[in-house]
């Protein structure tokens, strides 16, 4: 594929057909979706959720946040959901503890737009 064939919205390609690089336009205003694994931690995500909900806003992101209580038998899911009302905050509850690598990828498919690199 020739540099100068790339089409995708957020690359702009050099006319040149030497160029050995391309640049990337970031969008204005980026999405993200931090997915968060919890086992025994609400304490900390009711000081977690607070404080990078304002830090995303002041990045000026369309965000959310994917809290998975990863068999908790503290009261991580109240805190979640309690903290749901205010912020964008989704629950993922698994049955067990599963561990972490586990609780990442069933966060993942509950995030709204998940996308590989090439597009799809």
């Amino acid at each position: 594929m020739e540099m100068n064939s790339l089409s995708a919205s957020n690359v702009l390609t050099r006319s040149d057909p030497d160029a050995c690089c391309v640049e990337i336009v970031r969008p204005e205003h980026p999405t993200f979706a931090c997915v968060i694994p919890a086992f025994n931690e609400a304490e900390n995500l009711a000081l977690l959720i607070p404080q990078l909900d304002k830090t995303l806003r002041e990045l000026g992101s369309h965000y959310s946040i994917v809290i998975v209580d990863d068999g908790s038998s503290d009261a991580t899911a109240t805190v979640a959901i309690a903290h749901a009302a205010r912020y964008p905050v989704r629950l993922v509850q698994l049955s067990r503890n599963f561990g972490k690598e586990n609780a990442i990828t069933a966060g993942l498919d509950h995030v709204d737009r998940f996308r590989d690199p090439d597009g799809c």
